[in-house]
């Protein structure tokens, strides 16, 4: 069904989406709304906090309602997906663009068709692009803090123990290879037998307590001294 621009009732109608609490998918496709459509759109996206998905294609919506629509996205904390091609925009995306930077929540914009050129609709593209990064960040636009702050401590308890590790590595030698010690083989000791004491007489270096017995050397000793 075509609501054909009926000021009466569209005022109705979006100011009962405004104030429902419940409705999260509105396919308003091909409803023919236009420009009043959209002027009346932006009352309705400003207040709406439980709608997730709305499509507007197809609405004979031109510049006028597009800006008014703008603004309503600039006001909502809970849109997601909007659906907008085959509308005429005529190249007017500046008052979208502000929104859709000011805005956190929408993941996807469909423009295709509505008469804007393809640096508008890239930098359209990019602004929720950035949504939806974050979005995925968070865990389906639930921000878990507690979560994210047990991973940074995990982090920086790894961090810890890895420059504990690398101060002990810089102490160990530079080789990395085990350090072998052979072992030697004992040397045995020989030892000499004790000269007799006739060979200390005769170089002249006998002790003192066989002076008493120098005269009962050997003569074939003697006579060498």
């Amino acid at each position: 069904d075509t609501l054909d621009q009926d000021s009466n009732v569209v005022e109705h109608f979006t100011l009962s989406l405004g104030q429902n609490s419940s409705l999260q998918t509105l396919d308003m496709y091909g409803c023919m709304i236009g420009d009043v459509g959209g002027t009346s759109m932006c009352r309705a996206l400003a207040t709406n906090t439980t709608l997730l998905k709305l499509d507007l294609g197809a609405n004979r919506i031109c510049a006028r309602g597009f800006e008014f629509i703008a603004d309503g996205i600039r006001m909502n904390t809970t849109l997601k997906v909007l659906k907008l091609w085959g509308n005429k925009f005529q190249g007017e995306c500046e008052r979208l663009i502000s929104a859709l930077f000011l805005n956190d929540t929408l993941i996807e914009v469909e423009l295709t068709g509505c008469e804007l050129n393809p640096d508008q609709i890239r930098t359209a593209e990019d602004l929720v692009r950035k949504n939806r990064n974050a979005d995925l960040v968070k865990g389906q636009g639930q921000v878990d803090i507690w979560k994210a702050l047990r991973q940074r401590d995990a982090l920086l308890e790894e961090n810890r123990q890895l420059k504990e590790q690398v101060a002990k590595l810089s102490k160990k030698p530079k080789s990395s290879f085990p350090m072998f010690t052979t072992s030697q083989p004992e040397e045995k000791v020989v030892e000499e037998e004790p000269e007799p004491w006739w060979s200390l007489k005769s170089l002249g270096h006998l002790p003192p307590w066989l002076n008493s017995q120098t005269n009962e050397l050997p003569e074939t000793l003697t006579e060498g001294k």
